[in-house]
Order: C-alpha cells, then structure tokens, then sequence
C-alpha cells in the first residue's frame, strides 16, 4: 500500500493514483481509466498535472480542458496523401482502418485512412480527439510520497 503524504497534499515528485473520465461537450464518455504518473513529467495533460499540485488525496477535480490544453487543435498539414506501394500489401486499407509506422528514431505514429484508390491513401496523423474541448473528471486515490 502506498505511502500517503501526511497532509494529504501532492508535491512535486509524488507519483499519483488517479481515476479519471474523459468526455465530450456532448457528455459522451470517450475514456475511463486508471493512471499512476508524477505531476509535471508530461504524462497527462499539462493543466490536469498542474492542478494535481494543488490538490488532496480523495479529492475530485472537474476541468473543461479547450483543444489546445486536450490533444491540440486538427493540424491539416498533418493530413497526408501517400503512395500505395508504402503499404504492405497484406493490410486491408479501407477508409477509418487506422494504419501505424515506425519512425527513424523507433517511435510509431498512427494515423486513420480517410480516402484511397490504386495509386495512393489519404492518411490523417491528428490524434482523433484532435480539435475538440474535452470534460476531464478525476478522482485522486492515493499518492506515494517521493522520499
């Protein structure tokens, strides 16, 4: 069981526990999940990190996050047409297949197929809540103090 900082407040360094929810401004549940991260190390977003430092074990937090402070907004440069052959031919390449590369340095990027014909496909390497405001709630469940 995790160490909790004796006054129940998060410093810089802890590693926290939090459960958080990720919807739209439609109330649409897009994401539920558990995450452990050290505020201020670019796990999450920056503003959810930020304001982790001001708040307490079992506190529960409820930030409107504008597109630029979620996943950015939609970038069209970084909708592009690629020639065919760059794919294998054994995947199937409709319109919506998600489609990943790796990079020079080892890192892979995913991208979604919007259009394609014979000689080329459209890709669109937007993270796709790209452009959207998205509701974050979380809640604070433990934090091991860093010692």
């Amino acid at each position: 069981m995790p160490n909790t900082a004796a006054d129940g407040g998060i410093r810089p360094g802890d590693r926290v526990r939090i459960r958080y929810q990720l919807r739209n401004l439609a109330a649409e549940t897009l994401e539920n999940s558990e995450l452990t991260l050290v505020p201020g190390e670019g796990t999450f977003f920056p503003l959810v990190e930020q304001q982790l430092l001001t708040a307490r074990v079992g506190q529960r937090l409820c930030l409107t996050l504008s597109a630029e402070q979620a996943y950015g907004e939609r970038d069209e440069q970084a909708c592009m047409i690629l020639a065919r052959r760059q794919f294998d031919s054994q995947w199937t390449l409709d319109p919506g297949s998600i489609v990943s590369f790796s990079l020079p340095g080892g890192d892979e990027v995913a991208g979604q197929v919007l259009s394609l014909n014979d000689d080329w496909v459209e890709v669109d390497f937007n993270h796709p809540l790209a452009g959207q405001s998205l509701i974050c709630e979380l809640d604070i469940m433990s934090v091991e103090t860093n010692k």
